[in-house]
């Protein structure tokens, strides 16, 4: 015989019924612990594709106002050469005008017998420290020798 306070049954061998009360105890700690891991993996996730969609955001903002400051600089460079064309003393002056409206800065006008060479900067989007810097050359001469960006 076995002492009751040992809990063995007969031969020293624990009895079936407990051996099945222990294993579904074991069961519930195990459901326990992991309990609440896929909210925090959803969270993850989420935050990785906050980040991703920001970055993109950004990167997009910086693409489209590059286009806007092309845009602005190829305007300013046609007002200039058809300001020179027209007779104008001063065709910087009207791509100046022009880039105001663009919130951009001239930073290089040189007229180049008939054409007229541009540089424009534009602050970046969101708070940017930098401006992109975007050349053009407009007027009647060839374009052998034209701006690069």
């Amino acid at each position: 015989m076995t002492s009751p306070s040992s809990g063995l049954g007969s031969g020293g061998r624990i009895p079936p019924a407990c051996v099945r009360r222990m294993l579904a105890w074991r069961g519930t700690l195990r459901g326990r612990r992991q309990r609440g891991s896929g909210t925090v993996l959803m969270l993850m996730v989420l935050c990785a594709a906050v980040v991703a969609l920001s970055v993109m955001a950004l990167a997009s903002s910086v693409l489209v106002s590059r286009s806007e400051a092309r845009a602005a600089a190829d305007t300013a460079a046609v007002a200039a050469a058809w300001s020179l064309r027209l007779g104008d003393a001063d065709p910087c002056g009207a791509a100046r005008d022009l880039l105001g409206r663009y919130d951009g800065d001239l930073t290089v006008c040189e007229v180049r017998g008939e054409d007229v060479l541009i540089e424009v900067g534009m602050p970046m989007p969101l708070g940017m420290s930098s401006f992109t810097r975007v050349r053009a050359l407009a007027g009647p001469g060839s374009c052998g020798d034209g701006a690069s960006d």
